[in-house]
């Protein structure tokens, strides 16, 4: 895009970070995540859970915990939203995390989050 003159987007960014989530290519979707904010453009939820989709897809749960706190910790600037959520719920479940899941949907409940879990 660049190369031809047009300036990515946080549109664009955030369907080229989801496409190696869907892969499960964490180390990618980081890549690009970090590219996009050094180039000035704003990050948003779309971007930040596709991040957190591409660690738990490649079974890197404790990874998808760790942006998930990051965020909670402002360091993005970006709200998350219910399916940030339920992006790691699920990623701690299939990772026989259960507990953890667990704790993590109290949370959620306690804070008036409404989590999308089905």
């Amino acid at each position: 895009m660049a190369e031809a003159g047009v300036q990515p987007t946080v549109f664009s960014y955030s369907s080229a970070i989801l496409a190696h989530a869907k892969l499960g290519q964490a180390k990618e979707a980081e890549r690009l995540f970090r590219r996009m904010r050094a180039s000035g453009v704003s990050a948003d939820t779309v971007a930040l859970n596709a991040v957190i989709e591409a660690h738990g897809r490649a079974g890197n749960a404790h990874q998808a915990v760790a942006w998930l706190d990051r965020a909670r910790a402002g360091e993005f600037g970006i709200e998350l939203d219910c399916i940030s959520y339920t992006i790691v719920i699920s990623a701690l479940g299939k990772q026989n995390m259960g507990q953890h899941a667990l704790r993590l949907w109290k949370e959620i409940q306690a804070r008036n989050i409404s989590a999308d879990i089905g």
